[in-house]
């Protein structure tokens, strides 16, 4: 009775006998009882890293996705009308765990229109309905009659629980204020990403699944050569202008994982995680946090 026993060489079990085994065993709880602590903060604040067995579905339906722009960018180009993603894109794919009713195709577009618009042109836009079409029981946008140097913005979206979003970028679709192919505006993404999770979280409680969670991974292309710039908000933050370069000519961040119920509560901290490898890519730029959490207000505010 009160008697503790540790391995010993041989091997064999036997009583603790010295204060010096007493240390050993007590540190080697308090370390194993640190990572635990440290590993369910990492989760609580950041989300975690999804194990790679668990990472197939979210990327099958990314690689599925990519294909099917593919197809639909080569039609756009036999065509003959101008790319509108020759410079680059970035994409944002999501999935919501099980644990919810599967709707409808036509059930899943009416639960999307009941997600809150936070900019003028929201993720994963349902305003057009020339440009949404049903697609092997997906629902696809796919905007008609592209043409030039536009805003484009193409999505599919699973009654499943999946979501994949790509957008070119604003900095090469305004040529009067900066020169196409050369910059990356280091707030959009900000506010591209807070938003792109926030439709993740609105999506999960209009599928009655707000405590399930929600995978997430996202990828910036078309970088090589790009500088950070500052040009789109009225309000600037005083970042150093076209000083941080990318020589990589894309970004991908790692797959990860969160419960739905706590995205909004830890927005600031996902979005900098996401972030963090796009803004390293730039001469290893940080961003600092208090703009991140002005930017993510702003965004939850409307004002831009």
């Amino acid at each position: 009775m009160n008697t503790y026993y540790i391995r010993r060489p041989g091997p064999k079990s036997e009583p603790i006998q010295t204060a010096q085994e007493w240390d050993a065993l007590i540190n080697r709880c308090v370390r194993m009882a640190h990572d635990d602590l440290i590993s369910d903060f990492r989760v609580l604040l950041y989300g975690i890293e999804r194990p790679e067995s668990e990472q197939n579905e979210l990327e099958n339906w990314t690689t599925e996705s990519l294909d099917r722009f593919s197809e639909l960018r080569q039609g756009l180009i036999n065509d003959g009308k101008k790319d509108p993603c020759e410079l680059g894109y970035w994409w944002f794919a999501y999935r919501i765990q099980d644990g919810f009713t599967q709707p409808t195709a036509g059930e899943m577009l009416d639960k999307m229109r009941n997600v809150r618009h936070y900019t003028g042109w929201p993720v994963w836009s349902v305003r057009n309905p020339r440009a949404l079409r049903p697609y092997n029981g997906l629902i696809e946008c796919w905007p008609p009659n592209l043409s030039g140097q536009t805003f484009f913005h193409f999505w599919l979206a699973s009654p499943k629980g999946l979501f994949f979003l790509l957008r070119n970028y604003d900095d090469d679709i305004n040529p009067d204020r900066v020169h196409p192919g050369t910059t990356l505006d280091a707030i959009l993404p900000i506010w591209r990403i807070g938003e792109c999770l926030l439709h993740a979280e609105e999506m999960s409680r209009l599928l009655e699944a707000p405590s399930g969670s929600v995978s997430v991974q996202v990828c910036w292309t078309g970088l090589a050569q790009r500088r950070l710039g500052e040009w789109t908000t009225s309000t600037k933050f005083m970042l150093p202008p076209f000083v941080y370069q990318c020589h990589s000519p894309s970004v991908q961040s790692p797959p990860v994982e969160i419960q739905a119920d706590q995205i909004g509560s830890k927005l600031p901290e996902l979005t900098e995680l996401l972030l963090k490898p796009l803004y390293e890519a730039f001469d290893f730029f940080k961003m600092p946090m208090n703009v991140i959490v002005e930017v993510l207000k702003r965004l939850r505010q409307g004002r831009f």
